[in-house]
């Protein structure tokens, strides 16, 4: 009777068989490569790559906040960098994907029919009410 593997050797096993998950590889596949060095069959594997899977799920979860603070503070970095080595193309255009991905780019086109109705509305006597 083969000898059932410890938590910190699933775990490692585990890690090990992740980037063959990542890559697209089928149970039978990761089997090839790993029964015999492991001594486990196919269904061992596909408890292991169940569990790969669920460290995929996980990483896939993001906290919104932090990625978008994370990424803001890394645009602000490239730009003082960028700026400090008086690099003033690489600036502005820091400058303009931050613009971009934060969406604060000014307007490329006004709709005339939407600004006609603003203008109008704005300069109609109001009605008095009886």
């Amino acid at each position: 009777m083969k000898k059932k593997a410890t938590m910190v050797e699933v775990e490692k096993r585990v890690m090990e068989i992740l980037p063959y998950v990542i890559d697209g590889l089928s149970t039978k596949e990761i089997c090839r490569y790993v029964s015999e060095i492991w001594g486990v069959g196919e269904r061992q594997i596909e408890r292991y790559k169940a569990a790969a899977d669920k460290l995929l799920k996980e990483a896939a979860a993001i906290d919104r906040q932090t990625e978008v603070g994370r990424i803001r503070l890394r645009y602000e970095k490239l730009y003082r960098a960028a700026f400090a080595d008086k690099d003033y193309r690489t600036a502005l255009s820091v400058c303009r994907e931050y613009c971009e991905l934060f969406g604060l780019k000014a307007p490329t086109e006004i709709k005339s029919d939407t600004m006609l109705k603003v203008i109008i509305e704005k300069h109609e006597p109001k009605q008095i009410k009886d």
